[in-house]
């Protein structure tokens, strides 16, 4: 990685995607550097090689390097990129990066971090979780701590006013499950929906890492189906989100994302690390957690959330104002203003 000869703060992104980790990481890692770069900044990005998370951050023209898995040699490597490139700050996105010592010598360190697992002695957490408030840091004493929705990491877009018109009868349906669908739940949902709700309208997410069977499993049932309609890791998600009247989805990032564009959301947890959101987020009102993906009995749990919350326009008015109020959308600009007071002071 070439020095970036120029008065701009250079900031180096390490963070990972991939069919285990999914797009998480990268998408908000994304969302943060484009709002660095619009303040005046220069974003890089480090990470290890996938050809899907490389070509995502290609398009959007991000300048990339990739490194080992290894742990020692991915710290080696990734401060020599930090060195090379004169990198006035460090955002760590990746929960393989444990030892942090020799990366707040080189420069102003933030970490993203969403579960508290392990001590982090950086010069700024970001959390922007619901339950952020609660989680105990192992921090620094002068660790600067971004807790909480006020600092969720969405795109530009999703801070600006939905005004969603809310209909008598649900008529369409949204299931986006994330980057990944490890589980393979997507097609299942698509039939249960149409079981449940005839009349719906049904658009489907396919994530940049679902699996060819996945993909093909969808592609039948949607081939020839008027009522359904599937969307190839789509960049309007905003558009779709405030084109339907209720969104099953996964527990990750896209929540935030539902919650900020009033979406009324059915939520299945696909991994531990989304409790928080999605403790957080039903508690508030913003959405309905109806179980995890390994239910037995998801199908039935799924078939009375939609009974019951599809007629019901007030309970998806109360629903909608309540995931508003919670996340703002203007998050982004507000962490992207405090790594850059630090890294000017």
């Amino acid at each position: 990685m070439p020095p970036i000869e120029n008065d701009r703060p250079i900031i180096v992104f390490r963070t990972e995607g991939g069919p285990n980790i999914g797009l998480g990481h990268i998408r908000r890692s994304m969302t943060l550097a484009r709002e660095l770069q619009k303040q005046g900044a220069t974003a890089l990005f480090v990470l290890p090689k996938d050809s899907v998370s490389l070509e995502i951050l290609g398009r959007e023209e991000f300048q990339t390097t990739t490194i080992t898995t290894d742990k020692d040699v991915d710290l080696a490597q990734t401060l020599k990129c930090m060195e090379s490139a004169g990198a006035h700050a460090a955002v760590i996105d990746a929960y393989s990066v444990l030892d942090f010592s020799r990366m707040n010598r080189l420069a102003f360190t933030v970490v993203i971090d969403d579960l508290a697992e392990r001590s982090l002695p950086v010069d700024l957490i970001v959390n922007g979780g619901v339950d952020a408030g609660s989680i105990t840091y192992r921090a620094a004493e002068h660790t600067q701590m971004l807790l909480g929705p006020k600092y969720s990491l969405l795109r530009e877009e999703f801070s600006a006013d939905p005004a969603r018109r809310h209909k008598q009868d649900t008529e369409r349906v949204l299931i986006t499950l994330g980057g990944s669908d490890s589980s393979a739940l997507s097609a299942d949902i698509i039939t249960w929906v149409q079981e449940t709700l005839p009349d719906a309208r049904v658009e489907v997410v396919i994530g940049a890492f679902f699996s060819g069977a996945t993909r093909e499993r969808i592609h039948h049932l949607t081939q020839g189906e008027p009522l359904v309609q599937q969307h190839d890791n789509p960049t309007h998600m905003r558009e779709l989100m405030l084109a339907c009247d209720i969104a099953i989805t996964g527990g990750g990032q896209t929540t935030y994302e539902l919650a900020a564009t009033g979406t009324p959301g059915l939520a299945i947890r696909a991994a531990d690390n989304q409790t928080g959101n999605l403790r957080g987020l039903s508690a508030n009102g913003a959405l309905r957690w109806i179980g995890d993906c390994k239910d037995g009995n998801l199908k039935e749990r799924l078939a009375g959330a939609l009974l019951d919350l599809a007629p019901n326009r007030r309970a998806r008015e109360d629903m909608s104002r309540a995931g508003r109020q919670l996340i703002d959308g203007a998050g982004t600009d507000r962490v992207a203003r405090a790594v850059l007071k630090r890294c000017a002071a």
